[in-house]
């Protein structure tokens, strides 16, 4: 038993069922006192904590929109439906306690709800072997302001800032090698007026990575109702 946050939490280990790691999971509650958490950490024989990041999840039309374009290229590893996401903030592997305090201080952002809609698409990097191939963001601004307050509570845990530059993007599919540039070109050429209809984002997830040879597990850690400033698990 230890005492977080002034209450005496009991800790038990559990083996998931979706994953080889043991975690030490700890039930907590955050914020407004209507935010829940099931923090993990991993056995002292197992490896680091799996990778963190931020996210906008994606509504169920505009998921099925992506997937009407998401086919026609060869050596692509194609994004799965479910794990289409708009990242806000990559946090990558922190300890436990780091873990808790990035809970506690997203579960503090509050901010209206607005519109985005995707468009266009693109590759990354713009010069060397492609690897991702995304569509891009329409109506920004707002989005901005998030992604700034975003930052804020996370480097005021004393995480370090993210060095590159935000270019809000939902990654479609990964390229196990670069197809050739001229059926690249035409099958861009093809699709680059795609446009999703607008969809309102009133949250943002905390999430999980778990890496596996077949490519990334994604789990939902918490829920950020940002307009009603509470979190749910």
């Amino acid at each position: 038993m230890i005492e977080v946050f002034g209450r005496k939490i009991t800790l038990e280990w559990k083996r998931g069922a979706l994953y080889e790691n043991a975690y030490l999971w700890e039930s907590r509650v955050f914020g407004k006192g209507a935010a829940e958490i099931a923090a993990r950490c991993p056995a002292p024989t197992e490896r680091g904590m799996p990778r963190l990041f931020v996210a906008l999840d994606l509504p169920p039309d505009t998921r099925e929109e992506i997937a009407r374009i998401c086919r026609g290229l060869p050596d692509v590893h194609w994004t799965d439906s479910d794990d289409l996401h708009l990242t806000l903030r990559f946090i990558g592997e922190v300890d436990t306690a780091t873990f808790v305090e990035i809970g506690e201080a997203l579960a503090s952002i509050t901010a209206p709800p607005f519109d985005i809609s995707l468009k266009g698409i693109g590759c990354f990097p713009k010069s060397g072997p492609l690897r991702h191939l995304w569509t891009g963001v329409e109506g920004g601004e707002e989005l901005a302001r998030l992604k700034r307050r975003v930052d804020r509570a996370i480097n005021d845990v004393g995480v370090e800032p993210e060095a590159r530059r935000f270019t809000p993007h939902v990654t479609i599919a990964r390229f196990r090698q670069s197809p050739p540039e001229g059926r690249m070109a035409s099958w861009i050429g093809q699709r680059n007026l795609f446009q999703s209809r607008p969809f309102p984002v009133s949250s943002f997830n905390l999430v999980s990575s778990h890496l596996r040879s077949e490519g990334s597990d994604h789990v939902v850690e918490a829920e950020y109702d940002f307009v009603r400033g509470i979190m749910t698990r």
